[in-house]
Formats: C-alpha cells, sequence, structure tokens
C-alpha cells in the first residue's frame, strides 16, 4: 500500500527507501526527492509528523526537567566511603 502511494522518480519504493523517507519527514527535512500521490496518504504523513514532533518536545523536556533539577549532574564515585564533615562549632 504504501509503497505504491509514495513516488520517487516514478517507481514504487523498496523498504530501505521507505525507512529513508520515514526518517527525512520525522526531522523535518523534507527533501522533496520522495512524496505521498495519495490523498489518504498524505493524511498518514501528516500524523507521522505530528506523532514525531511530539516525541521532540518530550524528549526536549525530559532532559531540559532533569538539567533544572540536578539529575544529570555528574557527582564524584564515593566507593562507600563517609565524606567528612565539619562541626560548625570549630
Amino acid at each position: 500500500m504504501i509503497s505504491d502511494s509514495l513516488v520517487g522518480a516514478d517507481k514504487n519504493l523498496t523498504s530501505s527507501q521507505a525507512i529513508y523517507f520515514s526518517f527525512v519527514t520525522a526531522a523535518t527535512i523534507g527533501y522533496g526527492d520522495i512524496s505521498p500521490k495519495d490523498e489518504s496518504i498524505q493524511h498518514v504523513i501528516i500524523l507521522q509528523i505530528m506523532l514525531s514532533l511530539s516525541f521532540i518536545v518530550m524528549f526536549i523536556a525530559n532532559v531540559s526537567g532533569k538539567l533544572g533539577m540536578g539529575a544529570l549532574a555528574v557527582s564524584p564515585p564515593n566507593d562507600g566511603e563517609a565524606i567528612p564533615t565539619q562541626d560548625p562549632g570549630d
């Protein structure tokens, strides 16, 4: 179904070309060398774009949230030893 509805140089797509098209579409690059010709497939591609952009936004929000909480900060290894502290009364 998809290989008949996506046209690249007036021929049916191979599976590797379909994967290439999906990655180019998800990355919002859109070279234009392969494009959907059937209107129903165009709707599926719009859904794919919306989903991929949603995942990108969720990923960025997740990483920035962890950066804000300091969860991604690198701390030195402790090897199970107690860290000496100073008594504030000294």
